[in-house]
């Protein structure tokens, strides 16, 4: 591995700093740009810091747009994990992970 080699998070915040306007996450519904991004992923960190969540895992219970990447984003940027529930799981899989201690976080534009 390079010596040099950032993580996702330092990454995506080095482009928001250097390309703050140029697209980071698209889907079918449109674009973020990286300012966008960082702005309301920030905004995901703060509600988790405020319910004092920071280092817990966070269900993610967003479908695969471009709101999901905010989600994560902002859960990486509180110092927590995810973990993504996925739609297509049996009911009793899913209900195992929402029963431990965790929290779900829906985006909201």
């Amino acid at each position: 591995m390079h010596p040099q080699r950032l993580f996702i998070l330092e990454k995506i915040l080095t482009n928001a700093l250097k390309h703050p306007n140029s697209e980071a996450v698209k889907d079918s519904n449109g674009t973020f740009t990286y300012s966008q991004l960082v702005e309301q992923a920030k905004r995901i960190s703060t509600q988790i810091e405020e319910q004092h969540l920071c280092g817990s895992v966070i269900n993610v219970d967003v479908g695969r747009c471009k709101e999901r990447v905010v989600v994560l984003l902002g859960i990486l940027m509180s110092g927590s994990f995810y973990l993504p529930l996925e739609e297509e799981w049996p009911e009793r899989r899913a209900s195992r992970f929402l029963s431990a201690k965790s929290v779900v976080v829906p985006h909201r534009g």
